[in-house]
Order: C-alpha cells, then sequence, then structure tokens
C-alpha cells in the first residue's frame, strides 16, 4: 500500500524516471506513492516536465520507515546519501538495476548488467505487472532509453523495439529529448 521509490543522488534521468514511470503504475493500483533522492533538494530542470502526477517529495518529507522501498540505479546503498538509512527500515527493499557494480544490498534484487538501462528494466516489469503504458509512463521511459544509450548509440535492435513502441504510445521524441540533450540553462554551462 505504501511504496517509496529512490533514485540516487544527483539523479540522471534513467533513475529518477524509472522511479517515476513504475510510481505511476503503483498509484494507479491505489498505492500511495512517493518518488525522492538524496540530494539535490529539486531534480534537474530538464526532467521537472515528466513529474505529471506530483510524486517527487524532498528528501526530508520521504517516510521514516516504507512498507516497501524501491531503489532504482543504485549501485550501492551509499549513493543513496542521506536517506540511505531507509534501505534498512523499510519493510521490503527492491533494488532495480542494470549496473554490473551492484554490490547487492536490500532484501530482493532484480539487477541486469546485459540492461542498457533502468528504463528497460522498468518497462519489463510493468509488462510482468499487466500495468498499462499510458503516455506519462511512455514520456518517462523514452527519456530514461535516450540518455542511457547515448541516444540510442549503444542500445540493442530489443531496445530499439522498445523505444519504438513508446513512441506508437504517443511521445513526441524531439520534445522529450530537446530539454535533455539540447536546453541547458546558463548555469549548467
Amino acid at each position: 500500500r505504501q511504496v517509496v521509490l529512490l533514485a540516487h543522488v544527483n539523479p540522471d534521468a534513467d533513475a529518477l524516471v524509472g522511479a517515476l514511470a513504475l510510481g505511476l503504475a503503483l498509484r494507479r493500483r491505489g498505492a500511495e506513492v512517493q518518488v525522492s533522492f538524496g540530494a539535490p533538494e529539486r531534480p534537474a530542470e530538464s526532467l521537472r516536465d515528466l513529474d505529471v502526477d506530483g510524486l517527487v517529495v524532498p528528501a526530508d518529507r520521504v517516510v521514516p520507515v516504507p512498507e516497501l522501498l524501491v531503489v532504482l540505479d543504485t549501485g550501492s546503498v551509499d549513493r543513496l546519501g542521506p536517506l540511505a538509512d531507509r534501505a534498512t527500515t523499510a519493510g521490503t527493499t527492491l533494488v532495480i538495476d542494470h549496473h554490473v557494480s551492484n554490490a547487492g544490498f536490500g532484501t530482493h534484487f532484480y539487477v541486469d548488467p546485459r540492461a542498457e538501462a533502468t528504463a528497460v528494466m522498468v518497462l519489463h516489469l510493468l509488462d510482468a505487472m499487466g500495468a498499462s503504458v499510458d503516455l506519462p509512463t511512455a514520456r518517462c521511459l523514452y527519456a530514461g532509453l535516450v540518455t542511457d544509450t547515448r541516444n540510442f548509440r549503444a542500445a540493442s535492435p530489443d531496445t530499439h523495439a522498445m523505444a519504438a513502441r513508446l513512441l506508437v504510445a504517443g511521445v513526441d521524441a524531439e520534445a522529450v529529448t530537446r530539454p535533455l540533450l539540447d536546453t541547458h540553462p546558463f548555469s549548467w554551462l
């Protein structure tokens, strides 16, 4: 009933949007959902528009003892920063990650170093759950694919097929990728 989804500190697109996509599906099933990360206080400007349901909460508002904690795209518990204690206080901790360096923390693991992105794994999980992939979910997953495959330069045929599926769901590739890859605030430069 209560799920906290965490990305690593300074979350990249794959970490945050994987949490958002899974969070959207879980909220539709009636779960109370929080998405967060240890630092900084807010997601990167280029990722904010993907949180269409307002799932992201500041780290200081994350419940201290989650019923279920899902940690995404995070190879070790210390990458959770000030939220690392949630991995020990949670009733159950599921780690979803595609990095070969994953240290294996948590109580349950879905780690696949062959996956090009955590977004690939989240889409497989959504399919296994029988969850629909609506436009907001598809936009999140597409953002994760585009960034972690270096704009599809390191993507398998299966990942290209996933991208095509997300485009068919209504993703505007230009609108999703422009803020991620082509538009940065002056402070970033």
